[in-house]
């Protein structure tokens, strides 16, 4: 009763499966990450340390409110970029969270990323 579900089992053998028959989707992954990343710090937006090649991206905001209100302007513009606040994340450090994956392309990462300036810009005035 405590065992997981057989589907579970067989996704995490076929995700295994990709990872080594398709080493290039993990090349690509970080290459795209590292682009994201240097990409949102090129147009000044607080990046939180992390390896360069890590697919999930925080951008730095501190006010919940803030947080909540720019990702809720992402959305409205086709954007998941969801807001991790507290009680997550502690207080005064309230970020956004991005997610690369190896199928984005570049013109995507930066239409979120000139999308996200915007709307940050537009918010801290």
């Amino acid at each position: 009763s405590t065992a997981l579900p057989p589907a579970v089992c067989a996704a995490a053998a076929a995700a295994l499966q990709v990872i080594f028959n398709e080493p290039e989707r993990r090349r690509t992954l970080a290459a795209r990450s590292a682009f994201a990343r240097r990409l949102l710090q090129e147009n000044e937006l607080d990046v939180i340390a992390a390896p360069p090649e890590s697919p999930i991206i925080a951008v730095l905001l501190h006010d919940d409110a803030i947080a909540v209100q720019v990702s809720r302007q992402m959305a409205a513009h086709g954007f998941f970029v969801p807001a991790v606040r507290p009680p997550t994340v502690a207080a005064g450090t309230s970020r956004l969270r991005i997610s690369v994956c190896c199928d984005h392309l570049e013109d995507q990462i930066r239409s979120v990323v000139y999308q996200l300036r915007d709307v940050i810009n537009s918010e801290q005035r």
